[in-house]
């Protein structure tokens, strides 16, 4: 919701006017040949189905015109946000908010057991910053090994030789390399799962596949404006650049 509403931030306000990544067109799209339909092309084709809730049925009720009330399902209160640079016509950019619950601030030792999670935790934020999925539609799981490879390439090539990565990323780096999951940030993260992840041979410049790591990256913190966010209990996801803590 708007800074001005009573709503807390995490309640999606349907009044904003937001420019959606992905704009279908009214025009013969479909697998008829028919026009007037609104889905994208070749709609049909995919591989993911969404299900959250599981056999929990919605919990919907109309309380007054205008007025509908949903129940919804609680996780965890948001701990640590990403920094994020939007488009100029959004906001200014977004420092990142530190992670201050128990489990994220407790620095980890080097013989730590969690050392050995590393790989782990790089592999939930590589899921998230693409959300899991290889197309822009959202439509097929990601391949999570391959964007995984590139992520530590994209990651350990920026902190050595920053001028060989591209400068969206560069600046997603700098901006987001100390926020801290699970006791350790993202930078030492990277560092320790080098080992255990071998990196990739792929352009780091490169977008015209689109079904790249670096164009999903894209797609996720630019057109989506969406950052890293971290709950008090260390689970990892993608959050609205006007996410707060607390929420």
């Amino acid at each position: 919701s708007s800074s001005t509403s009573s709503l807390p931030s995490w309640v999606p306000d349907w009044r904003i006017k937001v420019d959606p990544t992905v704009v279908p067109l009214m025009v013969s799209q479909s697998a008829r040949d028919h026009i007037g339909n609104l889905r994208p092309l070749k709609a049909s084709d995919y591989s993911v189905m969404y299900s959250a809730s599981g056999n929990t049925k919605p919990r919907v009720r109309f309380e007054a015109p205008g007025s509908i009330v949903c129940e919804g399902i609680f996780l965890d209160f948001v701990d640590g946000l990403g920094g994020c640079i939007p488009d100029a016509d959004v906001c200014a950019p977004c420092p990142i908010v530190p992670s201050t619950s128990v489990i994220n601030a407790s620095s980890v030792n080097q013989d730590d057991s969690r050392v050995g999670d590393a790989h782990h935790l790089m592999m939930k934020i590589c899921r998230s910053l693409v959300l899991d999925r290889k197309d822009v539609y959202l439509r097929h799981p990601s391949p999570i090994e391959k964007y995984l490879k590139d992520f530590q390439l994209f990651c350990s090539t920026a902190m050595s030789r920053p001028s060989k990565v591209d400068p969206m990323f560069i600046n997603w780096i700098l901006l987001n390399k100390s926020l801290k999951v699970q006791g350790s940030d993202i930078e030492s993260l990277s560092k320790r799962a080098a080992g255990s992840i071998p990196t990739s041979r792929v352009s780091l410049f490169d977008l015209s596949d689109e079904e790249s790591f670096l164009a999903r990256f894209r797609d996720t913190t630019k057109k989506m404006n969406r950052r890293l966010l971290v709950s008090q209990k260390g689970m990892l996801g993608m959050a609205p650049i006007k996410a707060k803590k607390g929420d």
